[in-house]
């Protein structure tokens, strides 16, 4: 018997295994997001039929936690105004905490309203799971955010990345839900709002506002 030939399964199973691995990379993650970023639509439908690749999008929604708060910290210009709750050590990991489970609990309201929208009104064919995946890859502009607290552009800058999002999540949507753009728009656009736009604002700025 030639045991080479019990070899080359396991060496493919290996080589595909590794393929695998090598695609949860930092480099395949954020190869991805700037793909997504580019609008580039054949990256909605590869993150969508790999259930794997949520570990990507987890840690682009995360890095656009840190860069929240990293915003809030006015790391950028001289003599920075940092909120008092952000002052010390301790308040600084709380508010990266913060930052990050909002973010979390935000894409998670998104893409729930995004598949209930879609099934509602679109007839969309897109589950929670691919809606989930494919709207997190698409937080990578909001690493933009921490530039936010920048005099004068600032407020251009974090708004312009949140609409990069949008943008981004419309297209995403149009791939996985197989709607119209109209269809895809709206039901974008609403769990965006929410998701990306008011719960951030109201938990964070909120927390920073507080007096120590």
């Amino acid at each position: 018997m030639d045991f080479r030939l019990l070899d080359r399964p396991s060496r493919r199973g290996l080589q595909s295994g590794g393929t695998a691995l090598k695609g949860l990379s930092m480099k395949g993650m954020f190869a991805r997001g700037i793909r997504a970023a580019k609008f580039d639509r054949t990256v909605y439908a590869e993150v969508a039929a790999r259930p794997d690749l949520v570990l990507n999008s987890l840690g682009i929604v995360i890095l656009a936690g840190f860069a929240t708060i990293f915003g809030y910290l006015n790391i950028w210009y001289a003599g920075r105004d940092v909120p008092p709750l952000l002052d010390d050590l301790g308040g600084r990991a709380l508010g990266l905490w913060l930052a990050v489970l909002t973010m979390l609990v935000g894409w998670i309201i998104w893409a729930g309203i995004a598949v209930l929208m879609g099934k509602i009104f679109m007839h969309g064919g897109g589950s929670f799971r691919d809606v989930l995946r494919v709207l997190g890859i698409c937080y990578l502009p909001g690493v933009l955010f921490m530039f936010s607290s920048i005099p004068g552009v600032g407020n251009f800058i974090g708004l312009a990345a949140q609409l990069w999002i949008l943008f981004a999540g419309a297209i995403a949507m149009h791939e996985v839900q197989k709607s119209d753009w109209i269809g895809a728009a709206l039901g974008t656009l609403v769990g965006w709002f929410v998701g990306v736009v008011i719960v951030p604002y109201v938990v964070i700025d909120t927390f920073v506002s507080v007096a120590p």
